[in-house]
């Protein structure tokens, strides 16, 4: 995208050179929302009037006044896109909504946003079945109709988005915000993958995983690891768990690639004589874009 937006008071919307002061950065789908059409306030709020546990929850969110004004435009902009489709769970809905009120850091409302943008996404791109729901943030033990079937998430704890595509396979997608809040995910909880690997195995035929990162910003965290530690990127390689980054979908093949990539180019620049230190080298690809230009390869 090298365009943002700009929203006047009468509600036209403008695209701008990016950067442009006042303007707002929004990904292609939402612009596309836009130019449909947002709901106003009003109409959100209207939303939830009726069989809403806390219909409060959701005045109180669109009135934040310390998140700043791009995230709580994109909130309202992703609101009003679940709401035309229909596809998250009541509940879940609601629940997304709470906790976007409640949120007390921006880190923490980037993290909820994440989980309410993915489905989003999946709805946008025509990937979930038409007879089947969204959930998020499922939970073990529970059953959950996906069309004509019910499932359960077991051995998975939890998981942050549950559903059926179009071609009958269920998925289970570990969401998180960013590389660093995975990263996080996995040193806390690591046996999150093996769980959802364990699921999978149990219909792999019929049973798809995932990991799904929002945002490429820092996303080059994927190859850090401290001392005794496995990089996340390498996990993912080798538990064999497809990856998501905002608009790029990457294999595990790809992730191997990539992988054997930085390893090449690390060792060329040092032989050369033209390396400095891990900062500057993965500075060099801020965005994965960047990364096949510096890399020399295709993540498409």
């Amino acid at each position: 995208m090298n365009f943002w937006i700009l929203i006047a008071e009468s509600g036209d919307i403008t695209e701008v050179p990016k950067g442009t002061p006042g303007a707002i950065e929004v990904a292609l789908d939402e612009l596309a929302k836009l130019k449909k059409g947002i709901m106003s306030d009003e109409q959100l709020q209207a939303s939830v009037s009726r069989g809403f546990a806390n219909p409060e929850h959701m005045e109180k969110l669109l009135k934040r006044s310390d998140i700043p004004l791009s995230k709580v435009f994109r909130v309202r902009v992703n609101l009003s896109s679940a709401l035309s489709n229909n596809k998250i769970h009541k509940e879940n809905w609601q629940a997304i909504i709470s906790k976007l009120k409640s949120a007390k850091t921006v880190d923490e409302f980037d993290q909820v946003f994440a989980e309410l943008r993915h489905p989003n996404r999946l709805v946008h791109l025509g990937i979930v079945a038409e007879d089947s729901l969204i959930f998020t943030s499922a939970k073990k033990g529970n059953d959950y109709t996906l069309g004509l079937i019910k499932v359960k998430i077991n051995p998975v704890s939890e998981a942050d988005t549950l559903y059926i595509d179009n071609n009958g396979i269920i998925h289970i997608d570990e969401v998180k915000n960013t590389a660093n809040a995975l990263r996080d995910k996995l040193l806390k909880t690591p046996e999150q993958l093996e769980r959802m690997k364990d699921w999978c195995n149990l219909d792999s035929v019929n049973r798809e995983i995932g990991v799904v990162i929002e945002t490429e910003n820092g996303w080059t965290n994927l190859f850090a690891a401290r001392p005794g530690e496995t990089s996340v990127l390498r996990t993912l390689i080798d538990e064999r768990v497809p990856l998501t980054i905002g608009s790029y979908n990457i294999s595990v093949f790809q992730m191997e690639q990539l992988w054997n990539a930085v390893a090449r180019k690390s060792k060329q620049l040092k032989k050369q004589g033209d390396w400095s230190n891990w900062n500057d080298f993965y500075n060099k690809m801020s965005t994965i874009l960047d990364a096949e230009t510096f890399l020399g390869i295709s993540l498409i």
